[in-house]
Order: structure tokens, then C-alpha cells, then sequence
């Protein structure tokens, strides 16, 4: 086997060994949990993509205040993983009567990179009311948009898509909400290291 046959399988490797921890870290992570007795409203959600030479892809939901602060236990609602075109989330509960920012989020692992988009969300849910949303990643992961149907009213709500994203780090910088990114990799001493992370 030659030096570029085992770095390419090594980077395989590793890809896989890497993205399953972040998976399996983020299906055991503690959940966003309503209170019983707090009232609600549900929301189903769905993130579709064409993404194709992938080793792994995953979507998450995430809560937040419209500033990006922790409104609960954990902003993780749900994580779904696999390596699917879609991933359609179980019906979710969230508080009403105030503003809430959500953040569909979108990951994929390829060899030598990573791809990513996320689109948040503000909008103030209503009372007993169903809302669906759907995450759409396309053209490779250079775009992803989000739609939301108020499924009560069959009509779209009113919501705000910020100028910011909100992520598990708190609050992206202005102009990222929305804006795919790419992730570079190399193989150092058998180890994936992140070379470059660029809008694109």
C-alpha cells in the first residue's frame, strides 16, 4: 500500500471514528425538557438535503432566547444521524406566550472536510397550536433555508430570521445566519486536523 493509499484510508478512519464520537456525544446529551404542567405548542420538523459522497450526516434542533441564552435545561431538542436524505425529528414541545429563537442545524462529514449550515428561527409560538418546519440543505451544502406553516391556522406565522445564528457556542458572528460553511481538514500523524474554515 502506498504513503497516499494509507493516508486516504487513515483519513476514512478517522472521519468515521471522529463524526460517531460527535454523534454518539450528541445522542446522549441531556434534552430540553417542558414542564409537564407548562402550556405549549408542538412543532414537527423535517431537514431535507442532497448532499452526496457523505460518510456521515446529522441534524439538530436547538431552543434558545431570541439572544441566543439557555432558556431551559439543555438547547438540544432533538439530534437525528445516520447518513439520510432526510431526517424527520419526533413532534417537539415548546414554550408559548414569548419569543423563542430555534436553530435547525445541519452537519455532514466527507473525506478531508466537513459541511454545515444552520438557520435560526425567532418567532413566538401560540398556545395548543402546531407548527411544522422544514430545514432544506442544497446544492452541496452552499445553501440552506428554513419555512415554517402554522398547521392550526394553515397559514404561514409570523416569525424573523435573525441576522445571527444561535449554536451551542452562543451567538455567531452578524451575516452568518443561514451561510453554509466548509470545514478543511488534514491528516496529521494519523489524526484529522481542521486546516480552514471558510463561508462558501
Amino acid at each position: 500500500m502506498d504513503d497516499q493509499q494509507r493516508i486516504k484510508n487513515g483519513s476514512v478512519r478517522s472521519r468515521i471514528v471522529l463524526s460517531g464520537v460527535l454523534l454518539s456525544l450528541a445522542g446522549c446529551a441531556n434534552h430540553y425538557q417542558l414542564s409537564p404542567e407548562a402550556a405549549y405548542a408542538e412543532v414537527m420538523v423535517t431537514s431535507t438535503n442532497d448532499s452526496t459522497r457523505t460518510l456521515l450526516r446529522d441534524s439538530d434542533v436547538l431552543i434558545f432566547s431570541p439572544e441566543c441564552q439557555l432558556i431551559g435545561n439543555s438547547p438540544v431538542m432533538a439530534t437525528q444521524g445516520g447518513n439520510d436524505e432526510s431526517h424527520v425529528f419526533p413532534v417537539l414541545r415548546v414554550p408559548v406566550g414569548q419569543a423563542i429563537a430555534l436553530t435547525l442545524a445541519y452537519r455532514d462529514a466527507r473525506l478531508g472536510e466537513n459541511r454545515a449550515c444552520a438557520t435560526t428561527l425567532i418567532f413566538t409560538p401560540q398556545s395548543h397550536h402546531r407548527y411544522t418546519l422544514t430545514h432544506t440543505v442544497s446544492n452541496q451544502v452552499r445553501q440552506c433555508r428554513a419555512d415554517m406553516v402554522d398547521d392550526t391556522t394553515a397559514a404561514q406565522p409570523s416569525y424573523a430570521l435573525a441576522d445571527y445564528s444561535c449554536s451551542m457556542q452562543g451567538k455567531t458572528a452578524a451575516g452568518t445566519n443561514s451561510k453554509p460553511i466548509r470545514h478543511r481538514m488534514k491528516m496529521e500523524n494519523g489524526v484529522a486536523i481542521a486546516v480552514k474554515d471558510e463561508n462558501w
